[in-house]
């Protein structure tokens, strides 16, 4: 349709659009009668592609899909609409319908907007999961037992209960297990828990006691902490003030103010400081020869005390 118009307005614009303003009275006349002419077929050919357009549209419309049948299902081509309903589309009400198992169905599946599956559904509305016996397992009694434990009877599904009853050997297995895993009785387990009972509450209160016992000595550790802090700070800065002074004697030896990153400044701290380990060494010694000496005149007035009373009690008996 695009391209018809274009090709209208450019032969009516190159051509008989500048034969139409000359002022020769033929060429006027013969100008006009093709205008019209060029018209007419515009038009018909406008009106053309519009009749196949609305032919179009209303084929779309006709034409069955979920769209169009709302209240229906597509038979080729054609809405087919559910009981109650009626229109081209199945999309006007025509009265009152009575609702069958079928609808009643279709209404509960439409309902749910969860979109669980059966099974989980029942589950959720705590119902049997299953209508019928789907699997092996379904048949067992074990299975039956479970049903009727969790959902009741109408979880066994026509099973009568009296069916699910242990026979005898089951019975008697029981209790033979029972006596095996369970061989004290009643009040033989309540004196173990009691004897239990009683040994946790001596290990808490002992436990008790020795919290309470150190919580005691915090303020002793502390103080301890904080002696050895002091104490290793003081000797901290005791070397620092060794260190310091032995720098300035060197520097005094010197005669001048010399840099510690000097080869002879370390050579000569090196000096100092071994001389002062080998005055520390020597000091060392004679404080043990002290001690030792110490030690020996205290051995031998020890002696002389045990050996003048033997002496005092010979000269009696002579």
């Amino acid at each position: 349709m695009a391209e018809i118009v274009q090709m209208f307005l450019f032969l009516y614009k190159s051509k008989y659009r500048r034969k139409y303003y000359k002022y020769d009275e033929d060429k006027i006349e013969f100008n006009i009668t093709y205008a019209l002419l060029w018209a007419v077929i515009l038009w018909v050919t406008v009106f053309h592609h519009t009749a196949i357009a609305s032919t179009t549209t209303a084929q779309l419309e006709h034409t069955c899909n979920p769209t169009n049948c709302i209240n229906g299902y597509c038979i080729n081509g054609s809405c087919i609409c559910y009981d109650g309903w009626q229109g081209s589309g199945c999309q006007y009400c025509s009265g009152k319908k009575e609702l069958t198992l079928f609808d009643e169905e279709e209404i509960m599946n439409k309902r749910n907007k969860s979109k669980l599956g059966i099974n989980d559904r029942n589950i959720l509305n705590e119902l049997p999961p299953y209508d019928a016996d789907l699997l092996w397992f379904h048949e067992t009694i074990r299975y039956k037992r479970r049903m009727l434990g969790r959902y009741g009877t109408k979880g066994l599904r026509n099973v009568p209960v009296g069916a699910l009853w242990p026979t005898e050997s089951e019975i008697e297995d029981r209790l033979e297990y029972e006596r095996v895993a369970f061989p004290n009785t009643l009040q033989e387990d309540w004196a173990l828990i009691a004897k239990r009972n009683e040994e946790k509450e001596r290990k808490i209160k002992l436990r008790d006691e020795e919290v309470t016992a150190k919580m005691a000595k915090v303020d002793q550790w502390r103080r301890d902490y904080e002696a050895k802090v002091a104490k290793k700070e003081a000797e901290i800065k005791a070397a620092q003030e060794k260190r310091e002074r032995l720098i300035e004697d060197i520097r005094r030896e010197f005669g001048y103010k010399i840099d510690p990153r000097d080869d002879k400044f370390k050579e000569a701290l090196a000096k100092k400081e071994k001389e002062d380990r080998k005055r520390k060494k020597e000091a060392r010694k004679e404080s043990q020869n002290a001690r030792f000496m110490a030690q020996l005149l205290a051995q031998a007035k020890a002696d002389n005390a045990e050996t003048q009373p033997n002496q005092t009690t010979e000269e009696k008996k002579e």
